[in-house]
């Protein structure tokens, strides 16, 4: 079953963007993707650039470029132009159809991309930059399931971009009493509270770890989330957590390795825990928390890019400039 009921085709080529090198990326024009059995082709309206698709850019192994065409993105909303079934007896979209995008591999950083419809949700007609944002809730959902009851308990998340933030909110809706959150930028750590932090904290301050420990009644976390990724962060969750508390690791890392001083952590022997995907079920409910008006996600996303100016949205992404909270590829509808 071949499905484009209504949808206006494009055969002319499409953009998307090419990185061909560590910290260089392109955009050129592609073939429009061929349609494959069981497959479907979509024309996003929104891309919200990730941590992870930073990497992708910055820092893979030599080796690993140029990349495919069309990364590194991943969380999208957009809307179904094609799809074909002839493996399934059910046909969950049809060409029209507004979805939610969670792509893997993550070349959805074009015009046009082609992929399994496993990886679209049906999303209700809620603005996309608030809509997309159910990709990275469902995840933090995924890995705030991992932990231990945190009813009555104290939190300290390092990184307050659009992940830190959902995990604040997260974190609140589960009970913690206390929510401290680190980040560099003075602009990201104004609106921490908002989205559930009751204390924020100059990370980059010498005595970070002594300001959060004062915000948490003079003691060491219950739970530290590492949610940025970056080495130095990476190495301040010992510090922070208590004896046999609990550690999430959920920021990609930014390197493939760095010098870490693990005999703190050993020391106090907590749980440590790894978390970075959702799941078919995740996405479903976060759409639905978000559709629903439970998690407010407005305002998440501050910076807005063309497709033909990708290269300034991953180095405003990157370098957190501008008060950039989250950053999206904006297309033309």
């Amino acid at each position: 079953m071949r499905d484009t009921s209504g949808v206006e085709l494009h055969s002319s080529s499409v953009k998307a963007a090419h990185i061909t090198a560590p910290d260089r990326v392109d955009v050129v024009d592609t073939e429009p993707p061929t349609l494959e059995i069981d497959h479907a082709i979509v024309r996003p309206q929104l891309i919200s650039i990730c941590g992870s698709d930073l990497r992708v850019l910055h820092a893979m192994p030599e080796g690993e470029y140029p990349r495919k065409i069309g990364e590194s993105g991943h969380e999208v909303i957009g809307v179904v132009e094609e799809v074909e079934y002839r493996s399934r007896i059910a046909f969950p979209l049809r060409a029209g159809d507004r979805v939610l995008g969670a792509i893997y591999p993550h070349i959805a950083m074009a015009e046009r991309f082609m992929t399994s419809p496993a990886n679209l949700f049906p999303v209700p007609d809620i603005p996309a930059e608030e809509m997309v944002m159910a990709q990275p809730l469902a995840t933090v959902i995924s890995g705030a399931q991992r932990l231990s009851p945190v009813n009555a308990r104290s939190a300290v998340v390092i990184g307050q971009g659009g992940l830190g933030l959902l995990w604040n909110s997260v974190l609140r809706r589960m009970g913690a009493r206390r929510i401290v959150a680190l980040d560099l930028s003075a602009e990201r750590r104004a609106v921490a509270e908002r989205y559930g932090a009751t204390h924020t904290v100059d990370g980059g301050d010498p005595d970070a770890v002594a300001q959060a420990r004062e915000a948490l009644g003079g003691a060491e976390a219950d739970v530290v989330i590492e949610a940025c990724g970056e080495p130095e962060a990476i190495n301040m969750c010992g510090a922070l957590v208590r004896a046999h508390g609990e550690v999430m690791f959920f920021g990609i890392p930014k390197r493939e390795s760095f010098d870490y001083g693990f005999l703190q952590l050993y020391r106090k022997q907590p749980t440590v825990l790894f978390s970075s995907v959702g799941g078919p079920a995740m996405f479903s409910m976060a759409i639905n928390l978000i559709a629903m008006g439970d998690y407010d996600v407005s305002g998440i996303i501050t910076h807005r890019f063309p497709l033909d100016r990708v290269a300034d949205a991953y180095e405003t992404a990157y370098r957190r400039s501008d008060g950039a909270v989250r950053v999206a590829i904006e297309l033309q509808r």
